[in-house]
């Protein structure tokens, strides 16, 4: 969806680094990143027809970016293809994540969550973040089985800005211990296996089990 703001030349030369700075736009934290829309080019002006249905005199002249992984951080789906029976090469993934988000009760009462605007918003904030990609992986437990290795940052925060050495060391061990672990482990031929039991449930060849998910 970027060329609703970017013509196509704009984009073969924008710099990544517009990217990286729109996605650091966090409720909050950060300013948001405002970027001028060109709104009498027709490649914008078909854009915005249609991904938004807007009429030519309703497109917008600038555009606000917020932080995407306000709901989606991990988004592994667009990798998914329906149609893919036996995979050429794996998909993987690795998802920093803190104990309460890995199924360990934080013991967070109302009283420390409700201590202040701030401590209350964070709550909110990781209630809500990436909560598209939690309805994707619940379905497609598939995913969270072959191709995603789960990284227990705690008790270090993604918005601690001001990080020991130490504490950079510490993380970058548990990635690389984590990185070893899942690779060690990992089964090519198991993968294609089930990721093609998957692709046979959604085409409904395979009968599906009587839970929502299907693979």
């Amino acid at each position: 969806m970027a060329n609703l703001y970017w013509t196509n030349t704009e984009l073969s030369q924008i710099s990544p680094a517009k990217f990286v700075r729109a996605s650091m736009s966090v409720p909050f934290f950060f300013e948001p990143m405002v970027t001028k829309i060109n709104n009498s080019k027709d490649s914008i002006i078909h854009a915005w027809k249609f991904w938004l249905n807007t009429e030519p005199a309703n497109v917008c002249d600038e555009g606000v970016f917020i932080d995407g992984g306000s709901i989606s951080n991990f988004p592994i789906d667009i990798f998914h293809e329906s149609d893919i029976f036996y995979p050429r090469v794996p998909v993987f993934g690795v998802r920093l994540m803190d104990q309460a988000e890995m199924g360990e009760a934080r013991g967070f009462g109302s009283r420390v969550i409700l201590k202040s605007p701030l401590s209350f918003f964070g709550n909110i904030f990781d209630t809500l973040k990436g909560f598209n990609d939690k309805t994707f992986l619940t379905k497609y437990t598939f995913y969270s089985s072959h191709s995603i290795q789960f990284v227990d940052c705690s008790p270090s925060n993604w918005l601690n800005f001001f990080m020991e050495d130490r504490e950079k060391t510490e993380l970058f061990n548990k990635g690389f211990r984590a990185g070893l672990d899942f690779l060690e482990k990992f089964d090519w031929q198991k993968y294609k296996y089930e990721r093609m039991l998957v692709a046979m449930k959604e085409k409904n060849i395979l009968k599906q089990e009587a839970h929502p998910n299907v693979g």
